[in-house]
């Protein structure tokens, strides 16, 4: 057998003579290794393609059982909660109002960082110049 320095320094032409010759000779056991190896890919896959197609009907299933799940949790229709369009128009403007105080707390608190980041963003432009 030759290494792998000899295989490496031979030229293409005597590489091809090689491989084209019949004096390399195959153990007798290769063919036997062959099929059995061949034989054990294909029951492989076969037994793979089953396994796939049950995992993916499992996951269909359990998709499904999931919508079920969902669907039968939520209720049938929203209920209304006044039955006097005004006392409800009177309640959103309540809601808007509250929102509104609320937007006007976080504005006065931004409204007073201001000078500090102005400070800052001038020392920042000092810095760089």
């Amino acid at each position: 057998m030759k290494s792998i320095e000899e295989i490496q320094n031979m030229s293409l032409e005597s590489l091809e003579e090689i491989a084209d010759g019949a004096s390399v000779k195959a153990p007798v056991t290769l063919d036997g290794k062959v099929r059995s190896a061949m034989t054990a890919e294909s029951v492989r896959n076969g037994m793979g393609n089953s396994r796939g197609i049950l995992c993916a009907a499992a996951g269909v299933l359990a998709a499904a059982a999931a919508s079920v799940a969902v669907v039968l949790s939520l209720p049938p229709q929203p209920k209304d909660t006044f039955t006097d369009p005004a006392q409800a128009y009177a309640e959103l403007e309540k809601t808007f109002s509250y929102i509104s105080s609320k937007v006007d707390m976080g504005l006065s608190i931004v409204e007073e960082a201001v000078p500090a980041m102005e400070m800052t963003s001038n020392i920042i432009d000092k810095i760089n110049k």
